[in-house]
């Protein structure tokens, strides 16, 4: 994705320095700095603590990892439904 920003010159030479010296690109290297900055303010915040609800029936089976990614991707779907129909 292409977009502009402003960086002060002394970042940018040393941006620039980087990705020459590591045999990437520009973006390559602004991206990867931008990520490693919201993950390390992400993990600064921490989380919410939270309480373990734990269900079911001893000795059943845990679902599989794709049985997991399904359910996260079906209430998925239905959040984006609902914030269409919301803003409609």
């Amino acid at each position: 994705m292409r977009t502009t920003v402003d960086i002060d010159e002394r970042t940018l030479e040393r941006a620039k320095k980087l990705a020459a010296s590591t045999g990437r690109t520009l973006g390559e290297v602004v991206g990867a700095a931008l990520a490693a900055y919201a993950a390390g303010r992400a993990a600064a915040r921490g989380g919410e603590p939270f309480e373990l609800v734990v269900r079911g029936r001893p000795g059943a089976r845990f679902p599989s990892a794709s049985e997991i990614a399904e359910v996260l991707e079906d209430e998925d779907v239905a959040g984006l439904a609902g914030r269409r129909r919301a803003s409609s």
